[in-house]
């Protein structure tokens, strides 16, 4: 496709934006976000989007380690900015459904949307660029190491911990645990609204009981059973299961807490994650990140294994938040 075959606008002061950033990038996409019609999003505010990187890569026109596709921005001013960008923990590139994390790189006011933001690819000589978790996130550990000492409480009661495959595993003894207490961690760190925490687990070789997830100062009861994840509802004396699937509790507070789970075929996925947002008339609270697992009954040797843990800002009205991508245009 020739250069003056791409489509133009003229930005908020006259900016040309068919101008290119880099000639070796050959090809490139408008990303437009746009803002909730109730809240604005500030400068930096983190934003996601999924692709299909795997098509691109079966297609010739990304690397698969996506060391080529970058995020730039033209500002008000005519000038580029290459902007961070970083692949969510749970995905990774080169699969069917990536998901590409970005800081807003200008407040967007309510109900408005950015300009001048374009996803650029196609360079097979790019150099590899490591952007750190935390130029994007707020907080972010992915135990391919021991943490620094004193950002983690780790529940492990005597047992060993160790750091493999980029994740912090802990094994049950075996002995009876109903009156152990719980397998987990905490992040020493308080936060107070607008923070979202998350982290994902894997569950090795544990029976069909039950055993209570604490997330933040949240707890429920589950159940796990023909390989689905139940949660325990209790009324009265009565007590019934219902099947969990990305299911969200409400507290009185203004925490909320999001359970995901996958069974897979020799272990079970449990991702979990919970924001804090201020609402009217009810106050913040603080938190401690708190991921922990208390087990009524368990399989001997059972192995829970976290594989990341993040936080980062949220706000209300976070799900209304719009981004799209557009079509592809090359550059001769």
């Amino acid at each position: 496709m020739s250069r003056s075959s791409v489509s133009t606008y003229k930005n908020s002061i006259g900016c040309d934006t068919s101008s290119w950033w880099n000639s070796q990038y050959t090809l490139r996409m408008s990303i437009n976000v746009k803002a909730p019609a109730e809240s604005s999003i500030t400068r930096g505010y983190p934003v996601s989007f999924r692709i299909d990187h795997k098509l691109m890569v079966d297609s010739g026109i990304s690397h698969t380690t996506g060391k080529d596709f970058r995020i730039v921005y033209m500002d008000p001013y005519c000038r580029f900015h290459e902007v961070p960008r970083i692949v969510h923990p749970s995905s990774q590139w080169s699969r069917g459904d990536t998901s590409i994390w970005f800081p807003v790189p200008q407040k967007i006011e309510a109900g408005q949307d950015i300009q001048g933001v374009f996803a650029y690819f196609r360079n097979p000589n790019a150099d590899f660029v490591q952007v750190p978790m935390d130029s994007i996130f707020d907080d972010f550990e992915n135990f391919n190491s021991p943490p620094a000492e004193g950002r983690f409480k780790i529940f492990n009661h005597g047992q060993a911990v160790s750091y493999q495959q980029g994740a912090l595993s802990l094994t049950t003894p075996a002995v009876p645990l109903d009156k152990l207490g719980p397998f987990g961690l905490k992040r020493n760190k308080r936060f107070g609204s607008g923070i979202a925490v998350e982290t994902s687990l894997s569950i090795v070789d544990f029976a069909e009981v039950g055993w209570t997830i604490s997330m933040g100062q949240r707890q429920e009861d589950f159940r796990f059973k023909d390989n689905r994840l139940y949660l325990v509802v209790k009324e009265g004396e009565k007590e019934s299961l219902e099947e969990l699937s990305g299911q969200i509790f409400s507290a009185e507070t203004s925490y909320f807490v999001r359970i995901e789970f996958w069974s897979l075929n020799d272990s079970s996925i449990l991702r979990v994650n919970g924001r804090n947002i201020a609402k009217k008339n009810r106050p913040p609270i603080e938190f401690e990140p708190v991921f922990s697992l208390s087990p009524s009954s368990i399989a001997p040797k059972t192995s829970f294994h976290f594989h990341y843990y993040l936080a980062r800002k949220i706000q209300e009205h976070d799900d209304e938040i719009e981004v799209s991508l557009g079509a592809a245009h090359g550059f001769n």
